[in-house]
């Protein structure tokens, strides 16, 4: 198994969830149908040319999805505060 993701790796890891609902979207009619689910991450881990095995690439993806969450919570925070004169960094991967 190799090591982590570079950061290109996890927008490539991003876009390729992106285009497959089936994997994290709750309301997609196949989301609960694991072949279908089995199928497209056997196609994520040829995607990667089989460096990263399935559990590897599904936590990285559960720990950007955390980011993707904390970072959600900070915007809100800020909009919703009277301190916009303080800077709010962006996250790297907040447009993927």
């Amino acid at each position: 198994m190799a090591g982590r993701l570079s950061d290109d790796e996890k927008k490539k890891l991003i876009l390729f969830y992106k285009e497959n609902p089936p994997l994290w979207d709750g309301n997609n009619a196949y989301y609960k149908n694991k072949q279908m689910k089995e199928t497209i991450k056997a196609k994520l881990k040829e995607h990667f040319n089989n460096k990263y095995d399935n559990d590897q690439l599904d936590k990285s993806f559960h720990s950007l999805q955390t980011s993707f969450m904390r970072e959600l919570k900070k915007i809100t925070q800020y909009e919703e505060s009277n301190e916009k004169d303080i800077l709010l960094n962006k996250w790297k991967f907040m447009d993927d």
